[in-house]
């Protein structure tokens, strides 16, 4: 091979590879290997759904990496409401009963979801004549008595009674709004509720 002939074999060689080089060939994608980037990929970076229960480990979410306050009682499952109360107290009127059951306080509470009301209700029986008696109930609907009683009845010697009283009934509630009211009648002679107290609250489950 002369000299001439060698180098055209040459420029020839390294022709072939510069063209190899160039030619286009399909991409594939590729599982990157020892990637260390800290917040690289955001929440900007992801689609809507995209991460799913099935792809966080068992135990991989603690409270450590959720941040304070950022989870609310609407965030909840129903089951995993927290407990709220309300309360509700007349210190000022005595309430005169008549021999009619009729409502003589009353507590709206607005439940978050389905659950239950544990109601408290006190009050003070009070009366000025002996042998006079009363009851009341702890209801959800204004005049009824269907449940348990609170019932008084004073001394017939005793011209001057107060009788401290109190119930506590469990109710099942819906989402929304409930009222619960202090039902009270007089069975003999005169007698008056003073100072009615209503507690509610709200638990999402009983066990």
């Amino acid at each position: 091979m002369t000299a001439g002939t060698r180098a055209l074999y040459f420029v020839t060689t390294i022709s072939i590879a510069i063209a190899a080089l160039a030619a286009p060939f399909p991409a594939g994608a590729q599982t990157a290997k020892d990637l260390k980037c800290r917040g690289c990929v955001g929440s900007r970076d992801l689609g809507k759904k995209a991460v799913s229960a099935k792809h966080i480990k068992p135990n991989a979410v603690d409270s450590t990496a959720i941040k304070d306050a950022s989870i609310l009682p609407a965030d909840l499952a129903a089951t995993a409401q927290p407990t709220g109360a309300v309360h509700a107290a007349s210190y000022i009127t005595a309430h005169s009963l008549t021999p009619s059951l009729s409502q003589i306080y009353s507590v709206e509470m607005t439940a978050p979801s389905n659950g239950y009301a544990v109601v408290i209700a006190n009050w003070t029986f009070s009366t000025f004549q002996g042998g006079a008696s009363a009851s009341c109930y702890v209801e959800t609907t204004p005049g009824s008595g269907t449940g348990v009683s609170a019932y008084m009845e004073s001394d017939p010697n005793d011209t001057t009674s107060y009788d401290a009283a109190a119930l506590t009934r469990m109710f099942p509630v819906g989402k929304g709004k409930t009222t619960f009211y202090l039902n009270c009648r007089e069975m003999t002679h005169d007698v008056s509720v003073i100072e009615p107290q209503i507690t509610a609250i709200f638990v999402p489950n009983k066990y």
